[in-house]
């Protein structure tokens, strides 16, 4: 079980240390009793209290991160640089499927949302 302070966290999912402090006062991060966050715990609840609305968004902003690394990557001669791992997914948030296509809790998700808002559009 992992564990470490709010910068390790941010480290480890590929966040700010300000997102981390957000997801700490809303009460999403699990504490040990030695003052350290539990990563598995702490992402089990970010990920249970993620918007599936937002799951497109998490995806293509993670793309842009991820062709960002690798493009300051390829763009760097000095060989220690290049060593480095880039870090892919989200933070917690691999619950739902990578591609919404068929069947998923995020496909029924939109096809609902799109009837609730043709719906409202009629009133």
């Amino acid at each position: 079980m992992p564990c470490g302070t709010r910068a390790d966290l941010a480290a480890h999912c590929n966040v700010n240390k300000s997102t981390v402090t957000r997801w700490d006062q809303a009460g999403k991060l699990v504490w040990t009793d030695d003052g350290l966050i539990d990563f598995e715990k702490s992402l089990e609840l970010i990920g249970q209290a993620a918007d599936p609305a937002k799951h497109g968004v998490r995806l293509r902003h993670q793309r842009v991160r991820d062709t960002k690394s690798l493009e300051s990557a390829m763009n760097d001669s000095s060989p220690a640089t290049n060593t480095m791992p880039v870090q892919t997914g989200t933070a917690g948030f691999d619950r739902l499927p990578a591609d919404p296509a068929g069947g998923s809790d995020y496909s029924d998700f939109n096809k609902a949302r799109a009837l609730k808002e043709a719906e409202l559009a009629k009133l």
